[in-house]
């Protein structure tokens, strides 16, 4: 079954057909009088993160360490048949989707009947598809989520971390009774001209919280980072 010298690192359904995903391509199966025959949909584009591979509307979604994957159609004669739905996070010349999956030690994903979700390394990237379609997928970004596999036991949605600890998610001002810890980045700026020094003499920050807060600021030119001595309460 499937193209020789390649894995297999995921089954599903779609449009009736046994679809077969290999480290390099899909492909789907379908029995016809007593012989199971195989046809290649996509010959270039495969998965090569087994436990990510999971049905969307539908549509079987999986990502690999190129990004996340819809199968848009069965039909082998389309050039277009699987279509990327991560390239607004990849992350380019920042951090973002390509270099967590890159970096992580393991990888998994949920859907949970409204979203994909994907984790590594304490990092999830989630789709919303109750709000939005593949062509325009919408994705937010979450931290400190250290999950290497989820479950899901009616509605709620559960995820199991490194050790073994099995959490679920509710509102709270404090995770596993610490601090929540998040990083924001601001764009860069040349303040005007990309080709002249500056100095800078203050920069004024205004925050607002809806609990004790302690911010530290990190300052980065193209000679050096530095933090700042003095964190800011909120």
């Amino acid at each position: 079954m499937g193209r020789q010298g390649e894995a297999i690192t995921g089954f599903g359904l779609q449009a009736g057909y046994l679809m077969v995903l290999q480290t390099g391509s899909v492909g789907r199966c379908r029995l016809e009088n007593g012989v199971l025959q195989y046809t290649t949909v996509n010959p270039t584009m495969g998965c090569d993160l087994p436990h990510t591979v999971k049905t969307v509307e539908n549509n079987l979604v999986w990502c690999g360490k190129n990004g996340v994957y819809l199968l848009k159609s069965t039909t082998a004669a389309m050039e277009n048949n699987v279509v990327c739905l991560s390239g607004k996070v990849h992350g380019g010349n920042r951090p973002g989707l390509l270099q967590a999956l890159s970096q992580a030690e393991t990888v998994c994903a949920v859907e949970d009947g409204r979203r994909y979700w994907v984790a590594a390394d304490g990092q999830v990237w989630l789709w919303d598809h109750s709000l939005s379609d593949w062509d325009r997928p919408c994705w937010f970004y979450f931290s400190g989520i250290g999950a290497v596999d989820f479950f899901r036991d009616g509605s709620a949605l559960y995820h199991v971390d490194k050790h073994g600890r099995i959490t679920r998610f509710v509102r709270d001002y404090t995770d596993y009774g610490g601090g929540i810890r998040k990083v924001y980045r601001f764009a860069v700026s040349d303040l005007g001209g990309c080709d002249r020094r500056k100095t800078v003499r203050r920069l004024v920050v205004t925050t607002r919280s809806d609990t004790d807060t302690l911010i530290r600021l990190t300052y980065e030119t193209d000679r050096q980072q530095r933090t700042d001595l003095t964190p800011i309460r909120s």
